[in-house]
């Protein structure tokens, strides 16, 4: 509810003790701007106790909602936890195939929510300047960036606000521009058809 407290749960699970749910950015997005579905960066699940004791990633999808508790209606706040696995072994299985072409994802701020190199990129070892390219309309863009001259693929995401931004570095051919095409439009479809499963659960 908004006060944070535990309604429902499906699989039911145990919620850790000492967990400050009123504090993380799911709820206060969700709170704050009730008529938007609000998606999280990739996290550690925190919330549920695992008896396996494993620590799973996740990308949170968030929004306000009306509840019927008993004969009272009352606000509060629908969290579902979406694997982030599925999004990583799509961009591996692609980017593996792509021959120095490479993809990623990002919201529209500009955080990373998946990127080939991202481990390096945590590390300060390499740079990628996704919160200037998170400000481009879709389409083909050939600029300099990263210390390097490549085309630069950009198509958003139905109603999440991430983009797909594929780099294709100057030194590749254009049938690689075309192929690299193909594997974004197929990438964009397979999420869309993941988020459509998500926005049924919600409905």
């Amino acid at each position: 509810n908004n006060e944070g407290k535990l309604m429902a749960s499906e699989p039911i699970s145990s919620e850790k003790k000492n967990v400050e749910i009123k504090k993380q950015d799911w709820f206060y997005n969700a709170k704050k701007e009730i008529e938007n579905i609000h998606f999280s960066k990739p996290h550690l699940q925190n919330i549920f106790m695992d008896g396996t004791y494993k620590y799973n990633w996740v990308i949170s999808l968030s929004r306000s909602v009306d509840i019927n508790d008993g004969d009272e209606p009352i606000s509060g706040i629908l969290l579902v936890d979406m694997k982030y696995s599925i999004i990583e072994e799509t961009f591996e299985r692609i980017n593996g195939n792509s021959n120095g072409v490479y993809y990623y994802l990002c919201d529209g701020n500009g955080d990373i929510i998946y990127h080939p190199r991202k481990v390096e990129i945590d590390r300060g070892i390499i740079s990628e300047e996704s919160t200037r390219i998170a400000g481009y309309e879709d389409g083909t863009y050939e600029l300099n960036l990263n210390g390097g001259r490549a085309n630069y693929i950009i198509s958003s995401i139905a109603y999440t606000g991430w983009k797909v931004v594929g780099v294709v570095p100057d030194k590749i051919q254009t049938i690689s521009i075309n192929k690299f095409r193909y594997y974004v439009i197929i990438t964009i479809i397979f999420l869309i058809m993941m988020l459509l499963v998500v926005n049924k659960i919600v409905s």
